[in-house]
C-alpha cells in the first residue's frame, strides 16, 4: 500500500472478500503497535465504513467481494490510520450518547468520559431546577463539536444552552452538528469567545449550570499522549505548563456567572482532581464533590456556590 512504510506488507490489491479485507486490516494496524483489541476495533470501524453496511447487513456482506474503488478507499484509510489520524476523523463522525456527531480536524474527538460528564451535568440539573418541567440556563465552555451542549439540550428538553468556543474550526463542526439536529436550534446558541467572554453579559449571575471539558494536559504530559490524540487540536488539550491555566480561569470566574445554589461541572485530570477541588473551595464553593469515571478514576468535579 502506498504510504504505509511501517507495515511489513500491504493490503492485498484486490481482497477476495470483506472478511479477508478485515483480517488483513487487523494485522496491519496491529503491527503498527496497537494492542490486539484496539487494532480489531479500529479495523472493524474502518472496513464497515468503506463497505457501507452495518448491523445484520454487515454479517451478510462479509463474504462478498469489495469493488475496486472500495479497495482503493480502504487502502487510503488504513494508510491514514497508520500515519496516526484518529479513527473518528477517518469516519467523519462519532457516536456520543443519543447523537451521531460530525467530527474532523480542528475539533476534539468526543470520548466516553465526556459522556459521563453529561450524565453528571444532567443529574445536577435535576437537583438544581426541579426536573425537566423547568427551563434551566446552561453554558458549555469550550464546546468543540458541540457534544455537551447538544446532548444536554436533547436530553433535558427545557434547557437552553450557550455553546462557547474560541476556535473557528471547532465552531464550524459544532454548527454542522447543530444543523444535523435542527429541532435543537432554538435552544442551543453557538458563540465565539475565550471562555466567559463568549457569553452574553446579561447571563451574568443567572446561569443554572456551567459545564466544561477544558484543556487539562500539562506541556510535559502532552509528549506522552498517543500519536492519534496528538493529531487533535493542541488548544483543546494543553492547559499551560501545569495543565491548570484554563481550569483556574474557569473556576475563578464561575461564581460570578452562576445564580446562588447553582453548579460548575468540569472534566478534570485524574492526578489533579483534588487540586481542582481545593481551588473551587478557595473560590467560595460551598460544596465540592469529585465523581469517578467507569474505570474508578476521579475525573468529574462538581462545585456548587
Amino acid at each position: 500500500m502506498s504510504g504505509v512504510s511501517c507495515a511489513p506488507r500491504p493490503l492485498e490489491a484486490e481482497p477476495t472478500t470483506w472478511r479477508r479485507a478485515l483480517q488483513e486490516t487487523v494485522l496491519l494496524l496491529g503491527r503498527d503497535g496497537e494492542n490486539a483489541a484496539a487494532a480489531a476495533a479500529d479495523a472493524k470501524w474502518i472496513v464497515r465504513e468503506v463497505a457501507g453496511v452495518a448491523g445484520a447487513d454487515w454479517w451478510l456482506a462479509l463474504d462478498s467481494p469489495p469493488r475496486p474503488d472500495q479497495t482503493q478507499r480502504l487502502r487510503s484509510m488504513v494508510s491514514r490510520r497508520l500515519d496516526g489520524e484518529p479513527v473518528a476523523y477517518l469516519l467523519g463522525g462519532w457516536a456520543f450518547r443519543s447523537l451521531h456527531l460530525c467530527v474532523g480536524p480542528g475539533a476534539l474527538v468526543p470520548r466516553s468520559e465526556t459522556e459521563q460528564l453529561v450524565e453528571v451535568a444532567l443529574e445536577r440539573l435535576g437537583v438544581l431546577s426541579g426536573g425537566a418541567a423547568s427551563a434551566p440556563l446552561v453554558a458549555d465552555l469550550g464546546t468543540g463539536t458541540g457534544a455537551i451542549a447538544l446532548s444536554i439540550a436533547a436530553e433535558h428538553p427545557s434547557a437552553t444552552c450557550w455553546a462557547v468556543d474560541s476556535q473557528p474550526a471547532a465552531l464550524a463542526w459544532a454548527q454542522r452538528n447543530l444543523d444535523r439536529y435542527p429541532e435543537l436550534s432554538r435552544r442551543v446558541n453557538l458563540s465565539r469567545g475565550h471562555w466567559y467572554r463568549g457569553l452574553p453579559r446579561g447571563l451574568r449571575g443567572k446561569l443554572d449550570l456551567l459545564v466544561s471539558n477544558p484543556p487539562y494536559v500539562s506541556e510535559d504530559e502532552y509528549g506522552q499522549l498517543p500519536p492519534d490524540v496528538r493529531r487533535e487540536p493542541l488548544s483543546a488539550l494543553v492547559g499551560g505548563s501545569d495543565g491548570m491555566s484554563d481550569v483556574r480561569e474557569i473556576v475563578r470566574e464561575a461564581r460570578f456567572w452562576l445564580r446562588p445554589g447553582s453548579s460548575l461541572v468540569m472534566e478534570v485530570a485524574e492526578r489533579r482532581a483534588e487540586q481542582v477541588g481545593e481551588l473551587a473551595a478557595g473560590e467560595g464553593a460551598r460544596s465540592v464533590r469529585v465523581h469517578a469515571d467507569l474505570a474508578g478514576r476521579p475525573r468529574m468535579m462538581v462545585a456548587a456556590w
